[in-house]
């Protein structure tokens, strides 16, 4: 929208040189798990450059709470199902419906939004 393409180039470069450190570093003592904390790494810096970045040329009204809810569900369903509940698939795919039927309550309207104009582009 801003022309500002460039920045995502500098961002994924930035983003590689992470990882690429981070794996040369830890590989020998950690194994695959240091590729894990790369991974996390890098995309959390771009994430977070993106933003910044984004916020000074575009800047989108996030809402923080939403995201922070979906976040945070999503963790504790995940903690639950893994940790309690041992990796139950029944148990994890309930509550994977019941995260879906949140955000489909949450998001009714815009939901509908998005159908309408979907079907009428179809037209």
């Amino acid at each position: 929208v801003t022309d500002k393409t460039r920045y995502g180039a500098v961002i994924s470069i930035f983003g590689a040189v992470i990882t690429i450190l981070i794996n040369a570093l830890f590989i020998p003592k950690w194994g695959y798990y240091a590729s894990a904390c790369a991974t996390l790494c890098a995309y959390g810096s771009m994430m977070i450059l993106s933003y910044r970045i984004g916020r000074k040329y575009y800047p989108i009204p996030y809402n923080f709470r939403k995201i922070s809810f979906y976040l945070g569900t999503s963790v504790v369903f995940s903690i639950l199902s893994f940790y309690v509940f041992n990796r139950n698939l029944i148990t994890g795919s309930a509550f994977l419906l019941l995260f879906l039927f949140l955000v489909y309550k949450m998001e009714n309207q815009t939901l509908k939004k998005i159908f309408i104009s979907l079907v009428k582009r179809a037209n």
